[in-house]
């Protein structure tokens, strides 16, 4: 399964590190990410920072 985190901080690293640890593909994204969405997206964000990367 492809898991897509966005922020690579001590949270989504943590939450990235176990997904692996259980064989999934982990990409992390960050402000300028353009690619395509895991089937899973983990949003390790601030909680003010959730409003600008949902209106991407």
């Amino acid at each position: 399964m492809k898991i897509t985190i966005f922020d690579k901080g001590n949270m989504g690293k943590a939450i990235g590190d176990n997904f692996d640890a259980c064989g999934n593909e982990v990409e992390y994204a960050g402000r300028e990410f353009i690619g395509e969405l895991g089937d899973i997206i983990v949003l390790a964000v601030p909680y003010t920072a959730v409003d600008g990367i949902l209106r991407k």
